[in-house]
């Protein structure tokens, strides 16, 4: 019964992680977009909205922010999010 419920929650749990990756993704078009309008990466993601998303993406599970960090304004960033066996997954965006 264990090996049931293991692979429900599995499932559950994979299902999440491709929801946060999503979420990472329509970060990343916003960037994009950010980018192009303004020769530069934001500080910060709320920088974001409303121009270039109508919304940020949380994370499915805890409905905190992905984490940003912009390396410097023309250089790049790092996107991460917090995945369901608590490895850290980034995406990098270097100059």
């Amino acid at each position: 019964s264990s090996s049931f419920l293991d692979t429900i929650f599995n499932a559950r749990d994979k299902g999440f992680d491709s929801q946060r990756k999503a979420g990472l993704n329509s970060i990343k078009i916003a960037l994009q977009g950010y980018y192009i309008d303004n020769g530069q990466y934001p500080l910060s993601l709320t920088e974001l909205v409303p121009n270039h998303t109508r919304e940020l993406p949380v994370d499915p599970v805890t409905g905190q922010s992905y984490e940003y960090y912009p390396i410097n304004s023309r250089g790049g960033y790092e996107l991460c999010a917090t995945l369901a066996g608590g490895e850290l997954y980034c995406e990098e965006k270097e100059s």
